[in-house]
C-alpha cells in the first residue's frame, strides 16, 4: 500500500475512534444529567454541556479537553464522581473535570456563599493551564448566551431565579472572568463573551 493511502486509512481509523469516544461520552453525559433542566426554565440541562463542548471544538482539537467540557458539571451536579469518569475515559479527562468543579460547600446557604465561590473561581484562573482555561471560557460563553436570552425575555425579573439576585454582582463576576481570560481576546469565543457582557450589563455598575 502506498504511504499516502496508508496515511489516509490511518486518519480514517483515528477519526472513527475519536467519533466513537465522543459518542460514548455524550451518552454518559446525557445519562448523568437526565431529568435536569436549566435554572428557571424547562430547557434540558444537557443542552449546556453540549454547547460548551461545541465551543471548545472551535478552540481546540484535543479530544480529552472536548470530552472534559462535556462533563464539566458532572461532578458538581450529578451522582457521578471523578472515579467513574476516570474508569471510563481516563485520568486526564477526570483531572480536567475536577479542575472545573466548584466547591459547592454543601450544607451551607448558597446565597451566603455565592460570592466566596465565584471569587475562588476567578482567583483560580490565574494559575490554570491553557486547556482548563479553554473549558472555562466555553462554559461562561454558553452561560452568557443563556443569560442574554433570558434577560431579553424576562427583563430585571430574570435575576430572581438565581441564589444571587443582584444584577451588579453578576456583572462583577462575568467582567472579572472575561478579564482573567483576556489572553483569548483574539478568539471569536472571547469576543462573543465580551460582547454579550456589554449588552446585558451595559448600564450596570459592579456591586
Amino acid at each position: 500500500m502506498p504511504e499516502s493511502e496508508w496515511q489516509d486509512s490511518k486518519d480514517r481509523g483515528d477519526n472513527k475512534e475519536r467519533q466513537s469516544m465522543f459518542e460514548r461520552a455524550l451518552e454518559f453525559a446525557m445519562k448523568a444529567h437526565r431529568g435536569q433542566v436549566r435554572k428557571g426554565s424547562s430547557v434540558p440541562y444537557i443542552v449546556h454541556p453540549i454547547e460548551t463542548a461545541l465551543i471548545v471544538m472551535t478552540l481546540s482539537d484535543d479530544q480529552d479537553v472536548i470530552i472534559a467540557a462535556l462533563f464539566h458539571d458532572v461532578i458538581e451536579d450529578t451522582k457521578y464522581g471523578a472515579k467513574e469518569i476516570e474508569m471510563a475515559f481516563g485520568e486526564r479527562v477526570a483531572r480536567l473535570v475536577q479542575a472545573e468543579s466548584e466547591n459547592k460547600r454543601r450544607g451551607e446557604d448558597k446565597s451566603a456563599t455565592w460570592k466566596i465561590r465565584k471569587q475562588e473561581f476567578i482567583d483560580s484562573l490565574s494559575d490554570k493551564p491553557k486547556e482548563e482555561k479553554v473549558i472555562a471560557l466555553a462554559d461562561k460563553l454558553s452561560n452568557m448566551r443563556a443569560t442574554y436570552q433570558g434577560y431579553r425575555k424576562n427583563g430585571e425579573a430574570f435575576w430572581d431565579r438565581f441564589h444571587e439576585k443582584r444584577k451588579g454582582m453578576h456583572a462583577w463576576y462575568y467582567r472579572s472572568v472575561a478579564d482573567r481570560l483576556r489572553e483569548f481576546e483574539h478568539t471569536d469565543a472571547w469576543k462573543e463573551l465580551d460582547g454579550l457582557i456589554s449588552k446585558v450589563f451595559a448600564d450596570t455598575a459592579p456591586s
